[in-house]
């Protein structure tokens, strides 16, 4: 396959390193997109993010998706040349900037119906593990018989972990975990469908500065203004929903396709795919030479989505079945620790209070000090400090032990807080043992028949221990402050 199969009709934009052109297929004279990108000029990352846009357009065959047809190289140029599915009516930023021109806002019904199918073709990413990451009006194409399609799945990224970290997207539509350079997961997708449900209502995005400071300062806070009243109260709701700064907040788009105000806006009837089981392509890798690349891209595919209805009950019930399995499957990976930020400069604040950062700086002579500490203990009470065994941290059989999870998630609420990870232990039987201070062995009972001065005398030891520790950490304050 080459050029020479397709005809040109005109250039629909350019980017820093592609062109997309509006095509005619001479085999069937229908209508696609071409997107020709440069590889010459591009770094071997930017090279391999443009093969995974080919490899998670081809995986996914959604209504709500633009659909992968064709993909090979120009010999001649170098350039990686994406036949797609042609959008006949632009994009949703366009529309909004007509709206702007014209003085007039949006009908709710139109942004409904918009909303809904966005939350459909996202829904088909997240289903298979893979996160938009770049998610705006300006990717959400058009079509004239009112079909809306996601598209521009050049960041996209494919989760193998729970988490990811790579900061990346519009600053506009970035989510506060995205723009502190947090671990996020698909609910930074949500936030980003917040905002451009937002920019439908108002026609302006949701937060706003004159530059990035005041706008990562909005963004955090997560105040907005209030959208026009002549809009109802259930689409005023799902935005806040949406746009919850928390990401544990936010709704998933099971979740948000369950809403009372979105099934009673759904039809009758609902259209679905007739497509089989849904799989993600092997990562297609840059060959050394690139007169093989062809040869390792997916099979071109012109055949449309097939499409059946079904009840809308029915379709409900899919969901709520799919969003249980989907909780199920994040209470097991959330079991002992929900949320680890990362550490740099934007959280500066957060790291010098934070226990792991204290922990790091801690040198060779701390060390020394603890365990000197812990043979003078041992010698006045008679006890170490034990290590918790491994069999005490993985729970019996026979005893039925709930993990412990840290409360919802609710201590990441508000501000960055000092990062506490919490263990469970299992209560050891006649162990009436309590404890003092985290460096501190506990106090076993004294027998009644003990000397009453030896218990003086321990006791005196005991403080004086204890206002060597509050010194050392005294000083270990003066030396982070410095």
């Amino acid at each position: 396959m080459s050029l020479k199969d397709f005809q040109i009709l005109q250039e629909l934009g350019e980017g820093a390193y592609s062109r997309v052109f509006k095509i005619k297929r001479i085999a069937d004279q229908q209508e696609y997109a071409l997107k020709k990108v440069n590889l010459q000029s591009l770094s071997d990352k930017e090279k391999q993010n443009a093969l995974n846009e080919v490899r998670i357009l081809a995986s996914v065959r959604h209504a709500n998706v633009i659909q992968y047809k064709e993909a090979f190289l120009e010999e001649q140029s170098q350039a990686l040349c994406i036949v797609m599915e042609y959008a006949d009516d632009g994009d949703l930023y366009q529309k909004i900037v007509e709206c702007q021109k014209k003085g007039v806002l949006m009908s709710e019904n139109d942004i409904w119906n918009i909303f809904i199918q966005i939350v459909k073709g996202l829904k088909a990413l997240h289903d298979m593990k893979i996160y938009h990451r770049d998610l705006k009006s300006a990717n959400v194409f058009m079509n004239t018989d009112g079909t809306v399609k996601l598209g521009d799945m050049n960041v996209s990224k494919v989760a193998r972990k729970i988490l990811l970290y790579t900061q990346t997207g519009t600053p506009y539509y970035a989510s506060p975990e995205v723009w502190k350079d947090q671990p996020y997961d698909s609910k930074s997708d949500i936030w980003s469908l917040g905002c451009v449900l937002y920019e439908m209502t108002t026609l302006k995005p949701p937060f706003r500065a004159e530059d990035m400071s005041g706008l990562y300062k909005k963004v955090v806070k997560g105040f907005y203004p209030k959208i026009p009243t002549i809009y109802s109260q259930d689409l005023s709701n799902v935005i806040r929903a949406l746009l919850q700064v928390q990401p544990h907040l936010r709704p998933s788009c099971d979740k948000i396709l369950q809403l009372q105000s979105i099934v009673n806006r759904l039809d009758d009837k609902v259209l679905v795919e007739e497509e089989g089981a849904k799989f993600l392509l092997q990562t297609i890798r840059v060959p050394r030479n690139m007169h093989y690349l062809t040869d390792r891209l997916p099979k071109p595919n012109y055949n449309p989505v097939r499409m059946t209805k079904i009840d809308k009950q029915q379709f409900i019930q899919t969901l709520a079945i799919q969003k249980l399995n989907q909780e199920n499957l994040e209470e097991n990976h959330s079991m002992h620790i929900d949320f680890l930020p990362r550490l740099n400069k934007r959280n500066e604040e957060s790291l010098d209070n934070s226990v792991v950062s204290r922990n790091n700086k801690k040198g060779g002579e701390d060390n020394q000090l603890d365990n000197q500490k812990n043979n003078q203990i041992n010698q006045i009470y008679g006890v170490g400090i034990h290590p918790r065994k491994k069999d005490q941290r993985i729970s019996n059989k026979s005893q039925k032990h709930e993990p412990l999870k840290s409360n919802k998630k609710n201590e990441l609420e508000g501000e960055l807080k000092p990062l506490i990870i919490k263990s469970y232990s299992p209560k050891i039987p006649n162990d009436d043992r309590q404890p003092l201070l985290p460096l501190l062995p506990s106090i076993k009972k004294e027998a009644a028949k003990q000397n009453e001065d030896e218990q003086l005398k321990r006791i005196r030891q005991t403080e004086e221990l204890i206002q060597q520790l509050r010194e050392r950490q005294l000083k270990h304050k003066k030396i982070q402050k410095l």
